[in-house]
């Protein structure tokens, strides 16, 4: 019997998002539940995980393995909220990026990451949803800017160059120039801000420079961290690369920040946006934080600040 009790694991698989194309992570998984009784399903193209969270539920399963990129977990994690789960939710890290998979602790050692989730006591985070698209993320959803840095990296490079692809990739975005004018409505305050750039953040440190960004970000505080780039520069989102790739802190005094619960965007013109790394559509849009709705297996991390 597993340390933690599970009877019965459903591990949801993305052969796309892999990292290892020989499978040895894949061997390395299916050596680890040796002895556990599990299901495995392969999310191919057609299928929709959503309907595998409702299974889960139905057939007594006892916690979720998600296995493949940050894009696969926050996939999982949209249905089980919108069912409102109970099942824990853990990870099996095989993106290039895996930002939650470092936010959670886990280990790096495909072989140490099964028994380290069996041994974990699975905590309630929060997840934020946005209204207009009857969506939730994990993660963060972003405008402007970093929207079109994530839109134009590709799968291909990521799995080359890793987080330098949104270096590679961002530099040409950084001299289009494109700006808004935001009006937001935040917890009640009003605000009108051009920019250039926005992000919303569940978790820490998941954009490009996040370490040179002075912010407290906790998935655990029952609060969204909104970041809005007022009338910056070139060199003001140059700095967010440079933080990443110097591993210094930037104080960028363009930069408005609040935590909020909820919040109403619109802009002129529509402002593209995407959310865990897809493109979901553009503004206006409601977005919401649901406090500790989400359960999943890690350790509970201070809130990062920068």
């Amino acid at each position: 019997m597993p340390e933690r009790g599970y009877a019965k694991i459903m591990i949801i698989w993305n052969p796309v998002a892999g990292r290892d194309s020989s499978g040895v992570d894949r061997e390395n998984l299916s050596a680890a539940m040796k002895g556990i009784e599990h299901e495995t399903r392969e999310w191919k193209d057609g299928n929709d995980p959503r309907e595998w969270t409702e299974a889960a539920e139905r057939e007594g399963f006892d916690l979720i393995i998600a296995a493949g990129g940050d894009g696969t977990v926050c996939a999982v994690a949209d249905g089980m909220a919108r069912i409102e789960s109970t099942i824990p939710l853990a990870v099996f890290p095989q993106g290039s990026q895996n930002f939650l998979a470092r936010e959670l602790g886990y280990p790096t050692a495909p072989e140490e990451i099964v028994p380290w989730i069996l041994n974990q006591e699975p905590m309630n985070c929060d997840i934020g949803y946005v209204k207009e698209y009857d969506r939730y993320f994990l993660i963060s959803i972003s405008g402007g800017l970093h929207a079109d840095i994530v839109d134009d990296t590709s799968r291909e490079s990521k799995r080359l160059l890793g987080w330098l692809a949104y270096v590679y990739h961002g530099v040409p975005v950084l001299f289009r120039g494109n700006w808004y004018r935001l009006s937001m409505r935040l917890d009640g305050e009003n605000r009108r801000w051009k920019s250039n750039a926005m992000v919303v953040l569940n978790f820490g440190s998941t954009i490009p420079g996040g370490r040179a960004l002075p912010l407290s970000v906790s998935p655990l505080d029952g609060r969204m961290d909104v970041l809005v780039n007022r009338r910056g520069s070139f060199f003001d989102i140059a700095g967010l690369l440079a933080g990443r790739l110097l591993k210094r802190r930037f104080r960028l005094h363009r930069l408005a920040y609040r935590q909020v619960t909820r919040m109403f965007m619109t802009s002129n013109p529509p402002m593209s946006l995407q959310m865990d790394g897809e493109s979901i559509g553009e503004t206006p849009v409601t977005i919401e934080i649901r406090h500790r709705a989400l359960r999943i297996v890690g350790v509970p991390q201070a809130p990062a600040k920068y």
